[in-house]
């Protein structure tokens, strides 16, 4: 976000994206694009309002939006009334292939253009095994 306010060309610069969702391909420059299986972020954000029954929340962000810096409050807020129209996608989907022209980072870290497409899917939840101390009254 800070980036984008002071127009940094490494966090303003479009990157063409090509994608499909819901049987209709998307084909657009995109600012952003976010894709989580995590219902709640950092922070409680929740940057994803869309419609779908699948386990990843989608949202992205097209090019040309007009006043980003601006609307990211409502962003972050389930989108607070941010539209299509307005340059704001979000949709929930079970898997996703991206075809990319230019980096993409992943958990923090930057990688270089994909050879072909990246491929995003959401596999169910994961199940972490907690250790206890020793249960009262049992030696």
């Amino acid at each position: 976000a800070w980036g984008s306010a002071r127009r940094d060309r490494r966090f303003t610069d479009a990157s063409h994206a090509v994608f499909e969702v819901d049987g209709r391909t998307v084909d657009e420059e995109l600012l952003m694009f976010f894709a989580t299986t995590l219902e709640r972020m950092f922070m409680g954000i929740r940057p994803y309002w869309g419609d779908g029954r699948g386990g990843m929340h989608t949202t992205w962000i097209r090019a040309d939006v007009q006043h980003f810096f601006w609307r990211l409050p409502r962003l972050l807020r389930r989108g607070g009334g941010l539209t299509p129209a307005q340059g704001y996608n979000s949709r929930d989907l079970d898997a996703l292939t991206l075809r990319l022209n230019g980096p993409y980072t992943l958990d923090g870290e930057l990688f270089p253009a994909p050879v072909t497409s990246v491929a995003i899917s959401a596999e169910g939840p994961l199940r972490l095994l907690t250790l206890v101390g020793p249960v009262a009254g049992r030696s």
